[in-house]
């Protein structure tokens, strides 16, 4: 099951062996010692023996494998040995992650639902039940308007129908005209900065009003010209992303089940979050003998649940009846829910990006053309599910942390208190940078365990080995994929709104002008909400698929030689064109015949 690679003489990397997950190819024969891949014009059959390790990290410094841990992962096995049972990585935090979730939805039924029944009736008489009709032209009395709810749903089946056809259509674009998009994405930057200082100072005829537009036209020529150099592996990188979620199309189905789980996982919060609160200022209420106050003062605006307003000014000196003792545990109460909704949220996100790159992984270590998402779910939602609920734990964590500086920043503002406002702003900004790079880090971490099902921390060491051979490429590929994928989301929004209030105005408008023209721009309003978020679910899945495939080309670029020989060839010549110093100097620029001409 395990064959020598060739002869490290030539490209000065170890002898390492490569272990097929379906055994090596029958009668395939190894080149001659000394002899190179460009003399067979004919590409290895899949499994078929390759270096280990392609000069991503430098000449002469092979990449050092993590151990995986068990053989239920993506793949990418890299043992002569059978690999152990499939076990469950940090298995106490998963049972905390699942209690925690489990007490969640019990105070949600059996505390947060009776306080909303009591808002819900003691409000049942106001002159505003159809507060929602109203807003959208209608009325209490008279619910059949120019925009009736009826049409409120047909507004958004539609721009769902159309979302779905431009989110297919983004993907194709993508596999097609990937190095296209990407380049039409940095210099539309710098066009449409010109073309607004050019309407700046045709409309106000003074020069600095046009400044800011030309100095933002600047910076993205200035992006351009730093980056040229890396947009082909970035394109290569794109492209074969997407080819493998278009190969994997219940992932992208799995992204909008994550969608569903999120709303949910919101409203069960939110239904908890009000019954805890409640239960807090009842009690400490009881305590103190206090009469009590009428429920209907916490409303959204003085919600001790959000923070900004739990502070002595709103609680016991303003003329609320509730007692200012009660402020220190409604305090403590925001802080865990409000680490209990980050938790939750981080899960529920980080769980859709394992699954994606468990998926994209399979697809490189295999050439099936079999979804293998449900695998990948199965692994996420089970062995990798506690090294999932650790990883945003310690997001969470951070969030939390930020959140009370938030705080803190909130009530400085409002006490006056200038410097310690000023303290907690930059306590803030700090906290938030250091947020992004622990979320970005962790991607990376969360794709070794998709791959190999290795504990966290683990992967985490992984990913930093990674970052210290090529952190920077990563960043780089991330941030030109990361524009053309927002880009892409805003500019397919606004095709699916366009093409809704279309919709609405040949099908669904009736009445006066006025209220066809209202119903156009509602439609229209809908269908670009619709569409961005469509298109952004897609471009997040596309995103860790991108991820995954850096550190599968990173890690393991021979499985994809040997499962997808024509995406190989696409990103070692990408490659080549960013480091060609690198590859010339291991050698393989003439053992894959990587250049100019590609894979031979």
């Amino acid at each position: 099951r395990a064959q020598a690679t060739m002869d490290p003489n030539d490209f000065g990397y170890p002898t390492k062996p490569v272990a097929y997950p379906h055994g090596a190819p029958a009668g395939y024969q190894h080149p001659p010692h000394g002899g190179h891949a460009a003399a067979h014009a004919v590409p290895p059959p899949p499994g078929a023996a390759i270096p280990v390790a392609m000069p991503i990290s430098g000449p002469g410094v092979a990449v050092v494998p993590p151990p995986a841990s068990h053989s239920d992962s993506a793949g990418l096995i890299r043992e002569e040995e059978p690999a152990p049972a499939a076990k469950c990585q940090d298995m106490p935090y998963a049972v905390c992650f699942l209690v925690h979730l489990l007490a969640m939805v019990i105070v949600a039924g059996w505390k947060g639902i009776p306080v909303v029944q009591e808002f819900e009736m003691s409000n049942s008489t106001s002159t505003d039940d159809h507060l929602g009709l109203s807003l959208l032209g209608a009325s209490s009395a008279d619910q059949n308007t120019f925009f009736s709810p009826g049409d409120a749903v047909k507004s958004l089946l539609a721009a769902a129908v159309v979302g779905a056809v431009l989110s297919a259509l983004w993907i194709f674009f993508l596999i097609r005209w990937a190095r296209a998009l990407i380049t039409c994405t940095v210099w539309s930057a710098i066009v449409v900065n010109i073309i607004a200082a050019g309407l700046s100072f045709w409309i106000f005829r003074v020069w600095f009003v046009a400044l800011p537009w030309l100095l933002l036209a600047a910076l993205a020529a200035c992006f351009w010209w730093s980056m040229r150099r890396h947009i082909p592996f970035a394109s290569a990188n794109l492209s074969i992303a997407s080819k493998a979620i278009s190969n994997a199309c219940m992932t992208v189905a799995y992204a909008y089940v994550s969608l569903a789980l999120q709303f949910a996982w919101n409203v069960v919060w939110a239904f908890a979050a009000v019954g805890i609160a409640m239960a807090v200022i009842r009690g400490s209420r009881d305590h103190h003998h206090v009469k009590g106050a009428d429920p209907a003062r916490l409303d959204a605006a003085d919600s001790p649940v959000l923070g900004s307003a739990v502070d002595d000014d709103d609680y016991a000196g303003n003329g609320s009846n509730v007692p200012s003792s009660t402020t220190g545990p409604l305090f403590a109460v925001a802080v865990a829910l409000v680490f209990s909704f980050y938790w939750g949220s981080q899960v529920i996100r980080n769980t859709l990006h394992v699954v994606t790159a468990g998926t994209v992984g399979t697809w490189w270590a295999t050439s099936g053309r079999s979804d293998p998402t449900c695998g990948s779910v199965r692994r996420a939602c089970t062995t990798s599910f506690g090294s999932i609920a650790l990883g945003s734990l310690v997001i969470a964590i951070v969030q939390t942390i930020r959140w009370l500086a938030e705080s803190a920043r909130s009530r400085a503002r409002r006490s006056g208190n200038a410097a310690a406002a000023c303290c907690a702003a930059c306590a803030v900004c700090i906290i938030r940078y250091f947020e992004n790079i622990l979320k970005y880090f962790t991607s990376y971490a969360f794709c070794q365990v998709a791959l190999y099902g290795n504990n966290f921390w683990d992967s985490g060491r992984q990913a930093y080995h990674l970052f210290n051979r090529r952190g920077w490429n990563a960043v780089f590929n991330d941030v030109i994929i990361d524009r053309t994928l927002m880009m892409g989301a805003l500019v397919f929004g606004a095709i699916c709104g366009v093409s809704c209030a279309i919709i609405g105005r040949l099908f669904i408008a009736k009445g006066t002008d006025e209220e066809q023209t209202g119903v156009v721009i509602i439609t229209g309003v809908l269908g670009f909400v619709v569409g961005v978020l469509m298109c952004s679910i897609v471009s997040g899945v596309i995103e860790s698929a991108v991820k995954t495939v850096f550190v599968c080309f990173a890690d393991r670029p021979e499985a994809l030689m040997a499962t997808h020989p024509s995406e190989f060839a696409e990103i070692t010549s990408a490659w080549y064109s960013e480091r060609r110093d690198l590859m010339e100097s291991a050698g393989y620029d003439r053992q894959f015949s990587v250049g100019p001409a590609g894979y031979a």
